[in-house]
């Protein structure tokens, strides 16, 4: 009888605590309610996912912005680096692909209108990102010049 209760015991733990286990933020995109949820950086309204992005910071949170520049913005005032960063494929609006800011190529150029001004947006290869550069006479990045540039086009 007392086998019994203590392998309940145990069952019962296993499943509260599986119920409770937080999952890991950066394994997945984050989900964003395009028309509802704030940018972090500027409380505005998400509206266009193809600009949209996301930060894991170091504690685990995950935040939203609208714009890629203010991504950037953020990250520099935070303590830590971020654990994740995510972002929207430019060339793939209607996919709403997001790409791990690690892999993703980042062109920046007064001619691409994004939400803030910033005219940051990513692309999920150099080629791409390339052909993008020249047609908006823009300039190619990678995520650290984001994360670290002290100035930025407006």
């Amino acid at each position: 009888m007392k086998a019994r209760w203590l392998v309940l015991l145990a069952l019962t733990t296993a499943f509260l605590n599986a119920g409770c286990a937080r999952q890991d933020p950066t394994a997945t995109p984050p989900q964003v309610r395009y028309g509802q949820d704030p940018c972090t950086e500027c409380s505005m309204i998400i509206n266009e996912s193809r600009y949209a992005s996301a930060l894991v910071t170091a504690d685990g949170q995950t935040l939203l912005f609208d714009d890629l520049g203010e991504l950037g913005a953020h990250a520099r005032k935070l303590d830590k680096p971020p654990l994740m960063v995510w972002v929207r494929d430019y060339s793939r609006p209607k996919e709403e692909a997001w790409l791990k800011g690690s892999q993703a190529v980042f062109v920046q150029s007064p001619q691409l209108k994004t939400p803030m001004g910033y005219g940051f947006v990513a692309v999920a290869s150099e080629s791409e990102a390339k052909n993008l550069a020249v047609e908006t006479k823009g300039r190619v990045l990678r995520l650290k010049e984001i994360l670290s540039a002290e100035e930025q086009l407006r």
